[in-house]
């Protein structure tokens, strides 16, 4: 990856973002900059939540796995 920009040369942070505030490219920086700190402070209350509804699509998707072995069987069986 290049150590600089490639619209004004300024050398970029340790992401790779310029910081060059007169840069075109500087206004692309803020926005993924504000993002990524949305995203981080959302990351560990989603955690949770995500946590505890993983187990209950488990419990759902093996009641659906059962039902349709049961209509398999029965398919079998009938021929």
């Amino acid at each position: 990856m290049s150590t600089r920009c490639p619209f004004c040369g300024y050398k970029l942070d340790t992401n790779g973002y310029c910081q060059n505030q007169k840069c075109a490219d500087y206004e692309r920086t803020k926005i993924l900059e504000a993002e990524a700190a949305k995203t981080a402070s959302t990351t560990s209350t989603a955690t949770a939540t995500a946590d505890s509804s993983s187990t209950a699509e488990t419990v759902t998707n093996s009641a659906a796995a059962d039902s349709t072995a049961a209509a398999e069987n029965t398919e079998t069986v009938s021929k």
